[in-house]
């Protein structure tokens, strides 16, 4: 019972241990910005960006500059994997396992377009270039964007996921690529 905004929103921006803050696991899966940031845009946005980047085809929208302004979002996002605890000694109890934690770093860095060398800072699909300090969280900015009525992409993916659920197919099949 959970809007779906909401919903999005807490799975983005999700932090603390995997045990008290569940959409954690989000990030446990996906363990690169690069994996985060296309399968963010695949399901609440509809927009298939993989091939963005290594190039900018002609017949998409979205350039490198794109790309790596969307995996900016993600790069400040730290995800702490521990290593699997020690196996026991013969009479021993074994070590409960920690838990994968999700925090800020302040000291990530913008992702690096490969083509230019150059860092491209967070900004959402078609929009400007988002300006923050060193204290803010990315992924806040960027799910506030994604959710916003304005955002042409987030409201259209979920009615056609709906139609889909339904209807059995989307308005635009496949559901998650709006492009």
């Amino acid at each position: 019972n959970t809007p779906y905004d909401a919903f999005a929103r807490e799975i983005l921006t999700a932090s603390g241990e995997i045990i008290s803050t569940p959409a954690v696991v989000w990030h446990r899966e996906l363990k690169e910005p690069e994996a985060r940031m296309e399968d963010a845009a695949q399901l609440f946005l509809g927009q298939r960006m993989g091939c963005a980047k290594c190039h900018h085809h002609p017949m998409e929208k979205w350039s490198q500059e794109d790309y790596y302004g969307m995996v900016s979002f993600f790069t400040r996002a730290k995800v702490t994997i521990p290593p699997p605890p020690k196996k026991p000694k013969k009479g021993e109890k074994p070590e409960p396992p920690k838990p994968v934690t999700v925090s800020f770093d302040p000291k990530g860095k913008d992702a690096v377009n490969p083509r230019t060398r150059k860092p491209v800072a967070p900004r959402g699909l078609g929009g400007a270039t988002i300006t923050l300090t060193a204290d803010q969280d990315p992924r806040v900015q960027l799910a506030q964007w994604m959710t916003a009525a304005e955002n042409p992409y987030f409201a259209t993916t979920m009615v056609n996921r709906t139609w889909k659920h339904f209807l059995g197919r989307g308005l635009v099949d496949p559901e998650d690529d709006l492009r």
